[in-house]
């Protein structure tokens, strides 16, 4: 009977000291499962630095100052990259942290309070009052003699000054064009001027002469800041005279990308036009206008499939469902083409990845 009675009691507290290890263990995993914040970083770390800035699972803002989730790649809104944006870029390194040895506070001396003496108070002096002075007689001022006015010589007239002689342009019309090239490149020609050079142009000249007229209007109406009569002219000048001047084309696409989606393929069409005459730049100069060049096209060309997107979502029709997939096809091949040149020239990608994720859909694949 005894033997029983301490086989029961033996199992008993085997079995209570089990429960008591196994709710142990599950409240200690508990507390380890909470003294980690989720994931935030894509090499697991819970904060990373991402090109100097520290990337945490708090909310990100864009450069409007709209918030974004941690995890979010770029901007819901504009598209532009966010500071996690690309999951492939390396994550920096953080710098080694040493230990502050915190010096112990040294114990505060209670001094001696001293016993301050209240001060006397000072005794006033009696004021006397002092008698109101008596106002003295006004005294009348004597009136002043005027003098007579000494008389003024005549002024003697100065010798007038001999006008340069000026070259009259009515003579010689617009013939010679290096006259009035300083005019232009001051935005001062005259309406005349103006007038004899857009008549000279539709005249019989050779195709040579036309262009040099064309590029001195250009330059006259840059110089006094008439963008709306300068769009004009650039438009005319390729359109008919000149479309081999990389410059020219360049600017006249980054004109047009201020415009909205309106004149997104004439950017398309320009950018082109420049990148075709890419030789005749060099050096950084090359590197840093081919590579706007590639970004304009592949940002006009993401205007037009949103807005073709847009149509579809409104209207689904197979007419639009065909125009919003070649217009996401045309931005994303010339993405990946912004993408690779950039990689190329050791220049920045952050900008080309996002908009060839964007019109990929998520295809990351294709974007390496």
């Amino acid at each position: 009977m005894n033997l029983n009675r301490s086989i029961f009691l033996g199992l008993t507290s085997i079995l209570v000291l089990g429960l008591g290890l196994s709710s142990q263990s599950v409240a200690a995993g508990k507390q380890f499962e909470n003294a980690f914040r989720n994931v935030a970083c894509n090499n697991g770390w819970v904060a990373c630095l991402v090109d100097g800035d520290e990337l945490t699972v708090d909310s990100i803002s864009d450069s409007r100052g709209i918030f974004h989730p941690s995890n979010a790649r770029v901007s819901f809104f504009d598209f532009e990259p966010l500071e996690g944006h690309s999951p492939f870029d390396m994550v920096d390194a953080y710098p080694a942290v040493v230990a502050e040895v915190v010096p112990e506070p040294e114990p505060e001396v209670e001094k001696p309070i001293k016993k301050v003496s209240k001060p006397r108070p000072t005794p006033v002096a009696k004021v006397e009052k002092i008698p109101e002075p008596v106002p003295e007689p006004e005294v009348v001022p004597e009136p002043e003699v005027v003098p007579e006015p000494e008389p003024i010589p005549e002024p003697v007239p100065e010798p007038e000054p001999i006008p340069e002689p000026e070259v009259d342009l009515s003579q010689s019309g617009c013939d010679d064009l290096m006259l009035l090239e300083g005019s232009a490149m001051m935005g001062e020609l005259s309406g005349d001027d103006k007038t004899c050079l857009e008549a000279k142009i539709n005249s019989k000249i050779p195709l040579t002469e036309k262009r040099d007229v064309s590029l001195l209007l250009i330059n006259n109406a840059e110089a006094s800041r008439d963008m709306s009569e300068w769009s004009r002219l650039v438009g005319r000048h390729l359109q008919r005279y000149d479309q081999s001047d990389p410059v020219v084309c360049m600017r006249y696409a980054y004109y047009l990308s201020k415009k909205g989606v309106g004149s997104a393929s004439k950017v398309i069409k320009w950018s082109e036009a420049a990148l075709a005459n890419k030789h005749q730049w060099s050096g950084g100069e090359f590197k840093k206008n081919v590579n706007a060049l590639h970004g304009m096209r592949a940002s006009a060309a993401n205007q037009l499939w949103m807005n073709a997107d847009a149509k579809l979502t409104s209207e689904n029709t197979p007419e639009n469902k065909s125009k919003a997939e070649n217009y996401r096809g045309q931005a994303k091949n010339f993405a990946k083409e912004w993408l690779d040149y950039a990689r190329a020239s050791g220049q920045s990608t952050k900008a080309a990845m996002s908009l060839c994720v964007s019109a990929t859909q998520g295809d990351v694949g294709f974007c390496q």
